[in-house]
């Protein structure tokens, strides 16, 4: 692999510049391109690890101690259930 040169980098770099400077709305729209996905990327990370921290802060406030009584178990629709358990008494 070879290295390139100062002389080399040298010319490297001014034709970047000449290129920057040619085209000055192309390179502000690509920097505020890079800008705004960065900032979203950074933004949406937070968002994600804000809502984690207020799930677990929840959940833990909840306690080992809470339980949760009730006739008709949860998730189910209480028309399907059998009559037997849809004429359980109420706590």
């Amino acid at each position: 692999m070879a290295l390139m040169t100062i002389p080399q980098a040298r010319e490297n770099f001014l034709a970047a510049m000449e290129t920057l400077r040619a085209s000055k709305v192309r390179s502000a729209l690509t920097v505020l391109g890079i800008i705004i996905g960065v900032s979203s990327v950074i933004s949406m990370a937070a968002i994600i690890q804000g809502l984690n921290k207020f799930v677990q802060d929840r959940v833990e406030r909840l306690g080992s101690r809470t339980y949760f009584i009730s006739r008709i178990p949860f998730g189910t629709d209480p028309a399907r259930l059998p009559e037997r358990i849809r004429a359980r008494k109420y706590l």
